[in-house]
C-alpha cells in the first residue's frame, strides 16, 4: 500500500470505528481527551513518511512514521479499551 492509502486508513478508518464501537454500546460520545493526541499522531507520521524521506532518508523516515504511527495506534486502543 501507498503512503496516501495508509494516512487515509488512519483517519477515515479509526473515525469510523470510533464512532461505530461507542455509541451503539451506550457509551458516551464524547471522546477521550487522548483521542485527539492519537489522532494528530497517526497524521504525523503519514507527512513524516510522505515529506521527510528526500531529506533523511527513505528508510529512517519509515522507521520513524512507524513508531509514531504505533504510538499514536496503542493511545487509540488506550482511549477505547473498555473503563
Amino acid at each position: 500500500p501507498s503512503s496516501d492509502h495508509c494516512g487515509r486508513y488512519g483517519h477515515d478508518d479509526s473515525g469510523n470505528d470510533v464512532s461505530g464501537s461507542t455509541g451503539p454500546y451506550g457509551r458516551p460520545l464524547t471522546p477521550h481527551p487522548l483521542m485527539s493526541v492519537a489522532f494528530l499522531l497517526i497524521a504525523l507520521s503519514a507527512l513524516i513518511r510522505s515529506l521527510l524521506g528526500e531529506h533523511i532518508g527513505p528508510h529512517m523516515a519509515w522507521q520513524v512514521s512507524a513508531l509514531i504511527w504505533s504510538a499514536g495506534f496503542a493511545l487509540f486502543v488506550f482511549s477505547m479499551a473498555p473503563c
